[in-house]
């Protein structure tokens, strides 16, 4: 006979038999991401963390999570980060590294960043 299990752990082993982690959910096609914005206070980082990838959560969504360290760092990341945020957290050692990687952040900035890491300019196209 089989020991019995809780339902927890029974949906723990079928996550992890059929591959649904995080990382496969939240790039499938089919994942329903509208309403994930409900989390973004739940006491779980990674549901606070699912909710950046709500297509209805605005800026005020992304400025509050920014300021929560569990999931600082994909907030920071976020292209619906205020501008006026995102140079602020460049200017700050914590958060210079996820700002730059935000795919928002103005060309003559990351042209900028480029100069100061001494990245020589390519030939012209």
């Amino acid at each position: 006979m089989l020991p019995r299990r809780t339902s927890r752990a029974r949906g723990r082993d079928v996550r992890q038999l059929h591959g649904l982690k995080w990382s496969f959910l939240s790039r499938h096609p089919n994942f329903a991401r509208p309403g994930l914005a409900r989390y973004a206070d739940h006491p779980n980082p990674r549901l606070r963390h699912a909710a950046l990838s709500d297509p209805d959560g605005g800026p005020d969504l992304v400025l509050r999570l920014a300021a929560d360290p569990a999931v600082s760092t994909w907030a920071v990341r976020d292209p619906r980060l205020p501008a006026g945020e995102l140079l602020r957290r460049l200017a700050l050692p914590a958060g210079a590294l996820a700002a730059a990687a935000n795919p928002a952040l103005p060309p003559a900035v990351m042209h900028r960043l480029l100069d100061l890491a001494g990245v020589a300019a390519g030939p012209p196209r």
